[in-house]
């Protein structure tokens, strides 16, 4: 029970770097005005290639480097009309953003440090 305790309290004060939210219009449009930087990642649970994306922006996450960062998932399936505006054609494409200008975009990406690389040039 004492390391139950010692365990939670821990956790509770684990603070996290970049935000992870679903994407909306309204969130999506506060963002690019400001000069952070932000991606969209298109997300789908059917995806292995995606969650392995999750897991490295979970990753990613611990890292302050990036504490004025924004990922907005997007579902892909759902998405339509932000996947013709972006023209998206498949699952696992993260498209990285500053000031509302597209500066990057991946596809498809498995490596921890290169999605590390590519959130690092919008900084």
């Amino acid at each position: 029970m004492r390391t139950l305790f010692f365990l939670l309290t821990f956790l509770s004060f684990e603070t996290f770097a970049l935000e992870i939210v679903p994407y909306s219009d309204k969130a999506v449009s506060e963002a690019s005005s400001k000069e952070a930087p932000y991606a969209i990642e298109f997300f789908a649970e059917w995806c292995l290639i995606c969650q392995q994306q999750k897991f490295m922006i979970g990753e990613l996450n611990k890292n302050d480097k990036f504490d004025k960062m924004t990922v907005f998932v997007a579902d892909f399936d759902f998405e339509k009309a932000l996947k013709i505006k972006y023209k998206v054609e498949r699952q696992s494409t993260v498209i990285l953003f500053r000031s509302g200008e597209e500066i990057d975009r991946t596809l498809g990406l498995k490596d921890k440090d290169k999605l590390a690389e590519q959130f690092a040039k919008g900084l």
